[in-house]
């Protein structure tokens, strides 16, 4: 019997141990009937390393991981996003609270306890930026970055806003900008009933409209890698993932190079354009491996949003029979997407 190769630190077992499994699509993103596509050629230091540094980030840092939400699959523990900026949308709900920055309990669907926080526009890159109280100790505010303060006699130029749940967090943040030598002149503060609340605001009910932005990071680029050569192990074999020719993509995922060539197609199928070999499922994960513009392209999809398309070899081709997808949907058995010659 041939002992297991690690398709990442491609150590075999006796070095390394091979007791875990590690899964295809990360666990955070459901189990898919008694077929959940799973691999026992990724060593244990491999699997908890990108658990750690690549999964947790795709679940909780991201707009893929954050939608799973809604398909009611949660976190383990409440954890404010630290990379994605989520702000209130304009909506009957949120009146004057729009461009709130809030966070969501991923272990329930609901925002978390809001945040007083001071906005400011900087004028010069064109951005907003968030301080809550504690950032504000020693924060200034060049007049050349941010524009003048106003005083009793003049509005000024700044372009700034408080927000808060309650009046006291209210208070006590204008409290601190003023202590800082913050001129800051508040207006009368409006209430929103139930956003003190310490157990955090339903989503649902009002469903509350909410703009989720994040970048697409190197360890973003990297989880979906792993997701793409996971899936070129687990249905073209381990052998072939060992091949020298996905080295590159190896070596990507393990954080050895920056750079992988990749295109986000932000609404690839308008309602009414879907075909019978490319189909949109609102539920769905779509995984697909096919050849493109001369190069081999990895695609991924999450629940019907925008796809990302990566370049794992390029001027290289796969037979057509290689060139698949499969559509995963919570609680239901993988389906094979069928691809043949792409254009």
């Amino acid at each position: 019997m041939v002992s297991p190769k690690c398709i990442y630190c491609k150590l075999e077992e006796g070095v390394v141990t091979f007791c875990k499994v590690e899964h295809v699509i990360p666990q955070a993103f459901g189990h898919f009937d008694t077929e959940t596509p799973t691999l026992d050629c990724v060593c244990d230091d491999c699997n908890g390393d990108f658990g750690r540094s690549l999964d947790i980030y795709l679940a909780r840092e991201t707009v893929e991981g954050i939608a799973r939400y809604n398909k009611g699959i949660f976190s383990s523990e409440a954890r404010p996003q630290v990379h994605l900026n989520i702000t209130l949308d304009e909506g009957p709900e949120t009146g004057p609270f729009v461009g709130m920055k809030v966070a969501i309990d991923g272990t329930k669907g609901i925002l978390m306890p809001l945040l007083a926080q001071f906005q400011i526009l900087n004028q010069q890159t064109g951005e907003t930026e968030t301080y809550f109280k504690e950032q504000i100790n020693g924060l200034k505010l060049p007049e050349d970055v941010y524009g003048r303060a106003g005083d009793d006699s003049d509005q000024g130029t700044w372009k700034c806003n408080v927000f808060a749940g309650a009046k006291k967090d209210y208070d006590e943040i204008v409290e601190a900008l003023r202590a800082n030598d913050i001129a800051f002149i508040p207006g009368e503060p409006f209430e929103w009933p139930g956003l003190g609340d310490e157990e955090g605001v339903p989503l649902e009910a009002p469903r509350l409209p909410l703009v989720i932005r994040g970048e697409i990071s190197p360890t973003h680029r990297r989880a979906h890698a792993k997701i793409l050569l996971n899936f070129i192990a687990k249905y073209f074999g381990a052998e072939e993932a060992l091949q020298l020719h996905w080295d590159f993509l190896r070596a990507f995922v393990r954080g050895e190079t920056g750079k992988i060539k990749y295109r986000v197609i932000e609404d690839p199928f308008p309602d009414g354009q879907d075909s019978d070999v490319l189909k949109i499922i609102r539920s769905s994960i779509t995984i697909r491996i096919e050849n493109r513009g001369g190069n081999i392209v990895g695609s991924l999809q999450f629940y019907g949003n925008h796809i990302y398309q990566y370049v794992l070899r390029e001027n290289a081709a796969l037979p057509d029979n290689l060139q698949f997808g499969y559509c995963y949907i919570g609680g239901e058995k993988p389906m094979l997407l069928t691809i043949g010659k792409a254009p």
